[in-house]
């Protein structure tokens, strides 16, 4: 069996944005999610969030915006800075040859 596996990044500036165009400040942002203030102001200029805080923002995205995780916004377009994600194809066994 082959599994690819490709991640499309979220576009979290664009989520940031979103969320101020909405009323929130980064105070807010950062009270709602536990995230620290600078952290958000850092992946508003491009830094990628670890996963977990990058999933809370996710999670308040779409609790503000009546939508689901599923549903942010994605890079269409590379960045200049490259982003990491897995392309290649892995072949993984599930069943032993007997």
């Amino acid at each position: 069996m082959l599994i690819q596996v490709k991640a499309t990044p979220v576009d979290f500036p664009r989520l940031i944005t979103e969320l101020i165009a909405g009323g929130f400040s980064f105070s807010s942002m950062a009270a709602c999610t536990g995230i620290p203030k600078s952290t958000i102001e850092s992946w508003r200029d491009g830094t990628e969030p670890s996963h977990s805080r990058g999933a809370r923002f996710i999670c308040l995205w779409a609790a503000v915006h009546l939508k689901q995780p599923s549903d942010a916004p994605t890079i269409k377009t590379p960045r200049k800075r490259p982003t990491y994600r897995a392309s290649k194809s892995i072949q993984l066994s599930l069943f032993q040859d007997n």
